[in-house]
C-alpha cells in the first residue's frame, strides 16, 4: 500500500528539483533514480519502485498535458 503514497511525494520533489535547476529533460531519470532509493529504503522490492516512479513520471506528464 505504500506504492500508493510515494507516487505523489515522487511527483512533488521532482517538482521541487526542477524548480532549483534540474534541467526538465533530467526529471525522468531523476523521479527513477529517487523512487528506486526510497523504495529501497521503505522496504519495496526493486521492480516496485521502478514501477512506482514510472508511474510518478506519467501522472505528472499526464497532469501537465491536461493543463497545457
Amino acid at each position: 500500500m505504500i506504492e500508493a503514497a510515494l507516487v505523489p511525494v515522487l511527483v512533488g520533489v521532482t517538482q521541487i528539483a526542477k524548480l532549483t535547476g534540474l534541467p526538465v529533460r533530467f526529471a525522468p531519470l531523476f523521479t527513477l533514480v529517487v523512487g528506486c532509493v526510497v523504495g529501497y529504503f521503505a522496504g519495496l522490492d526493486f521492480l516496485t519502485s521502478v514501477v512506482t516512479a514510472l508511474a510518478a513520471c506519467g501522472l505528472y506528464s499526464a497532469g501537465k498535458s491536461i493543463i497545457a
